[in-house]
């Protein structure tokens, strides 16, 4: 139907030139943002009744760059946030498994399973795991 084709098109704005940024306001079933969840469904598409307009997924380093570098751009602060470059502030987490390898390896189901081990802000430790 025309909504299922039109639902999230992200590739379609990725085409066009357009910037996505990736936030923890969708979906709002939980109290807990699901960034790793969100990352996984933007690249399936599929949130366990068949992929949504698949077509319009994206791969999965978009949709990282969806949570750090484009959110940075949008804000007018990639020159001090978003990638880890010299010069700009060390925010940063470590997780408990390689996201990237898992999509690369048809493991993207797993990066839901993701969690944080540590944050990093401004270059010191403000979170980690028990």
């Amino acid at each position: 139907n025309y909504y299922i084709r039109q639902a999230y098109p992200a590739r379609s704005i990725l085409d066009a030139g357009g910037v996505l940024a990736g936030g923890s306001d969708a979906p709002v079933d939980t109290a807990d943002p699901r960034p790793f969840h969100n990352i996984e469904k933007a690249v399936t598409r599929d949130e366990g009744e068949g992929p949504m307009n698949a077509a319009e997924g994206l791969d999965i380093l978009d949709a990282i760059d969806a949570y750090t570098i484009n959110g940075a751009r949008l804000m007018q602060q990639e020159e001090v946030i978003g990638s880890l470059e010299a010069g700009k502030k060390a925010d940063f987490i470590i997780l408990d498994q390689d996201i990237i390898a898992l999509a690369n390896s048809g493991e993207i189901d797993k990066v839901s399973d993701t969690s944080v081990l540590e944050t990093w802000f401004d270059g010191r430790v403000v979170y980690s795991k028990p």
